[in-house]
């Protein structure tokens, strides 16, 4: 698409915005045994909370689905720590956008969830959309009342094994919590950059003059 826009005189302008990051689900050494381990022992540990139940949603679940995640994300940072504008699944936040899709019986096909309650309280969710092979992760959170054992980790790797299971051979979590992505294995993937295409003429050689200014708007 660059080479063809360029070819017709558009200016293209781009910028670095985040390193991905990537996790390979075909190794063969992937989780490691004392990862297993370390995990029975928090989940011994969280069940001191109340009985554990683990669960992947399945079609027609998506309305009940979000409502467990919205209250995941009401008691998490998000909705302790800001004003909850950027919740993926509360009403205040952009939960119709999720609700609305859920009724694309193509786009229903595409999501992926595992969810985390205890006592029969949510606790932690994980969601993504399938491609083919790959997953990306779109949202996940936990109840920081349970933090101490992990709870949104001890789900990612449930849903990860799940996911090989089910054929998913690479997830894509895109940017950001670098940390917590290497800890379950990732790796630095592909960088995301943000294009500008701007119109042949005039406009287009405005915008290579701002080249540098554009890139310059990056994150470094």
């Amino acid at each position: 698409m660059l080479a063809r826009a360029r070819a017709k005189g558009w200016a293209a302008l781009d910028r670095f915005v985040a390193n991905s990051f990537v996790l390979d689900l075909t190794q063969d050494d992937w989780p490691r045994g004392s990862t297993l381990r370390k995990n029975r022992f928090h989940e011994k540990h969280l069940a001191e909370h109340g009985v554990l139940d683990w669960r992947f949603v399945g079609a027609g679940e998506w309305e009940l689905a979000f409502d467990a995640f919205a209250q995941v994300e009401g008691r998490s940072w998000i909705g302790a720590k800001t004003d909850g504008r950027d919740a993926k699944f509360t009403r205040t936040g952009h939960g119709r956008f999720w609700r609305a899709a859920a009724r694309d019986p193509i786009l229903a096909g595409m999501m992926s969830a595992a969810l985390l309650t205890i006592k029969g309280v949510p606790s932690a969710f994980s969601f993504d959309l399938d491609c083919g092979p790959t997953r990306y992760a779109i949202a996940n959170s936990y109840d920081p009342a349970v933090a101490r054992h992990s709870p949104g980790k001890l789900l990612a790797y449930r849903n990860l094994m799940h996911a090989r299971g089910a054929g998913i051979r690479m997830v894509d979590w895109g940017a950001g919590d670098s940390g917590y992505k290497q800890t379950l294995g990732a790796v630095q993937g592909p960088a995301l950059r943000d294009w500008l295409l701007v119109r042949p003429g005039v406009p287009a050689a405005l915008a290579r003059l701002l080249k540098g200014r554009w890139a310059a708007s990056g994150q470094g």
